[in-house]
């Protein structure tokens, strides 16, 4: 097994960076240890020992030419270049990021949202385009998200003719939650900064722009065990949200693959007079920078 996987990963990274064929395949069975150099010369790997003979060395090696792009400097989790010879200046497309987060409601204190409850997922770039030029990368991108804020204390939202409002739950009820969901469709402008050192778990990085949401579906839900014991529930898929609105994301990229963020609303979740006077702020994790 060892022997197929490892011969897999010589042929894969000599496809990926030349796009050919390549003219040299080593095969080792049961080696002891393997290392893989890869840069913008060339790859190197390396086999020293195997099952019957601990004093066993070999080594196999390939020189890239000057115009292969070997990683993308954007960090991504899948990078292809589009256009550019120089090394240090192209254009790129990249499949992207996914981020976890905790979802806040900075607003008029009209209820109590909250934030270790509530919840955002968002792919906020599944394809970007970028302009990279040595270690900076602008780009433009589409993705898509979830959020929601969440309570379970003794406030609720009510629905009321395509608004909301928030009220108290019936007599001698005992609240379960109470919650407001959105999806949105998103288009990011963001510009990433790789920083001029590397900490001992890779490079770091800064990442910062604006994201642009359509806000295409919302609802809310309430559920409650009422006085005779038995569940009720109160929802409604028209509430009165913004159609539109702007965010402000911010990433500290730990290393290239995996980062913190912080994402917070420019402009509040329901239109006028159709519901609390609140913006969003989340923070959380994010994978693929």
């Amino acid at each position: 097994m060892r022997t197929i996987l490892f011969s897999a990963i010589v042929l894969a990274s000599a496809f990926c960076a030349r796009a050919e064929k390549p003219d040299t395949i080593m095969s080792v069975n049961n080696p002891t240890k393997i290392t893989i150099i890869e840069n913008a010369s060339g790859m190197k790997v390396s086999v020293e020992g195997t099952a019957s003979d601990s004093t066993f060395v070999t080594a196999f090696s390939k020189k890239y030419d000057a115009h292969t792009l070997v990683n993308s400097s954007s960090g991504q989790i899948s990078s292809i270049k589009l256009a550019g010879n120089n090394a240090k200046s192209y254009w790129d497309a990249s499949l992207g990021s996914i981020c976890f987060g905790f979802v806040n409601a900075p607003g008029n204190g009209v209820f109590e949202n909250e934030m270790g409850k509530s919840f955002e997922i968002s792919l906020p770039e599944v394809m970007s385009v970028g302009f990279v030029f040595h270690d900076t990368r602008l780009s433009i991108g589409a993705g898509f998200g979830w959020r929601n804020w969440r309570m379970t204390h003794d406030t609720r939202f009510t629905p009321e003719n395509g608004t909301i409002s928030t009220g108290t739950y019936p007599d001698g009820a005992r609240p379960k939650y109470s919650r407001i969901k959105m999806f949105s469709v998103s288009f990011p402008i963001m510009i990433r900064q790789k920083l001029p050192f590397n900490a001992p778990w890779g490079t770091m990085s800064l990442k910062a722009g604006v994201i642009l949401n359509w806000n295409s579906h919302a609802s809310m839900k309430s559920g409650w065990v009422n006085s005779d014991g038995n569940e009720s529930e109160q929802s409604s898929d028209n509430i009165g949200q913004r159609k539109f609105s702007t965010d402000l994301m911010g990433v500290i990229g730990i290393n290239s693959w995996l980062g913190v963020y912080a994402r917070y609303s420019l402009t509040p979740v329901f239109r006028k007079h159709c519901g609390p006077d609140f913006k969003s702020f989340s923070t959380g994790i994010i994978i693929g920078i």
